[in-house]
């Protein structure tokens, strides 16, 4: 799917689209380490920054 600004993710999860997103990094050895959390609260609450 690629990215999304805000914009589009509120739109696409008012559509129904979209319910989880995945917020990732890359630790020190290159591997990937994140979660899966949904729109509604990315978009309340972690939009500012969460912890992964």
């Amino acid at each position: 799917m690629g990215k999304l600004d805000l914009s589009a993710l509120k739109d696409q999860y008012q559509n129904g689209t979209i319910d989880m997103i995945t917020v990732a990094g890359v630790d020190m050895q290159g591997k990937l380490f994140g979660k899966k959390v949904p729109v509604r609260y990315f978009l309340d609450d972690a939009v500012h920054g969460i912890h992964t």
